[in-house]
This record gives structure tokens, sequence and C-alpha cells, in this order.
């Protein structure tokens, strides 16, 4: 099959840097191709496109998961490819 596997990482903006490095690391491992950064409804995340950028320059594909027009719009500059919610 031609597919491709995303992963979510819950709730991101509570998240260190360090730690949705890792835990992206991690579902790479696993298989996953592209790594979703989760947002939390009802909170504003400002470094959405900041985030992104940074797992983009490790190598990683990036979707953001997200109602609010400025995270989106934040991430999708960063470069995050694929746009979810």
């Amino acid at each position: 099959y031609d597919i491709e596997i995303l992963a979510e990482i819950n709730h991101a903006p509570l998240l260190s840097d360090a730690k949705v490095v890792q835990q992206a690391e991690s579902y790479r491992d696993a298989g996953a191709d592209v790594i979703d950064l989760g947002c939390v409804p009802g909170q504003s995340w400002n470094r959405a496109g900041e985030v992104t950028r940074l797992l983009i320059d490790r190598g990683f594909r990036v979707a953001i998961d997200s109602f609010a027009r400025a995270e989106v719009e934040d991430a999708v500059e960063g470069r995050a490819e694929l746009v979810l919610s």
C-alpha cells in the first residue's frame, strides 16, 4: 500500500521544545511520516511557526492541528504542509 502515517503530538504548546523533538523522533522511529503538532483548544499558541520550523530544520514533515486561524497561519508560514481541524 502507498500510505503515509501521521502521528500527533498532543497538547504540543504545553511541552518544551526538547520534549516536542523527543516525541517527534520517537514517532519517526516508529514509522511516522508526518508529525502533527496538536494545539490546545481555547488556548493561543504564539510559537506554532517557530516550533514548526524547529522540526522542519531537523528533517521532519510537519502538520498543524488547530481551529485557531493565527496558529494555522503561523505554522503554514513556518512551512507546515498539512492543516487539520
